[in-house]
């Protein structure tokens, strides 16, 4: 029976959340295209037909899960982002992404703890630096645009808080990696994005 697009589109998507969970289990290193194909009930040259190569697969598989604008540089410079409570509301919505959601939550400690970035993933390392400079940048702007409308304290040095937001938001997602379940609950979650952008407040003494 020929196949048709969507068969193929479910087949892709079967394969990727298989390699998710492969990649979580033994690590990008240890893990096969065959045992891939056996997680995502497919055989190895299916998986072949829509991938190159496990590189390609996990590149796919990246590119896949951070598809969202929230994932996105420019999501920190938006123009909507008017006020200091719109970055934080900002912030949380980007960290709710994690906790509400469990592949989410697996990819990302694939990415901090159970891959290596030498060798054939040298291009997801520069693609991961690349996010970050360009992350810091687009934070900065809005930095510039809250100091000038008063938002944050005119001490407040832009690119210094663009870096400190940016620490903060991946000192999250690194500390979740080690305790996923109890490393925090929601409302601890809100608690600490309040605290963290309370550093920024106009009226705080400097």
């Amino acid at each position: 029976m020929r196949r048709t697009k969507e068969d193929a589109e479910k087949t892709r998507e079967a394969i990727l959340k298989g390699a998710l969970r492969v990649f979580y289990r033994n690590g990008v290193s240890r893990a096969t295209l065959a045992e891939i194909g056996t997680e995502a009930g497919v055989t190895r040259g299916a998986v072949y037909w829509h991938f190159k190569d496990k590189i390609d697969l996990f590149l796919q598989l990246h590119a896949h899960m951070n598809r969202f604008p929230e994932a996105k540089p420019e999501f920190w410079s938006d123009e909507a982002i008017e006020t200091l409570e719109d970055l934080k509301l900002a912030m949380l919505r980007r960290l709710l992404q994690f906790y509400e959601n469990r592949e989410a939550r697996m990819f990302l400690m694939i990415v901090y703890s159970r891959m290596e970035y030498v060798e054939d993933f040298k291009e997801l390392w520069r693609h991961e630096r690349h996010y970050q400079r360009s992350s810091m940048r687009e934070l900065e702007k809005t930095f510039v645009r809250l100091r000038e409308a008063g938002q944050i304290h005119e001490r407040i040095s832009p690119s210094h808080a663009a870096r400190h937001t940016y620490v903060f938001l991946d000192g999250m997602f690194d500390s979740w990696g080690f305790d996923e379940d109890r490393f925090i609950t929601r409302s601890e979650l809100e608690e600490t994005v309040n605290e963290f952008f309370q550093l920024f407040e106009p009226n705080r003494d400097r």
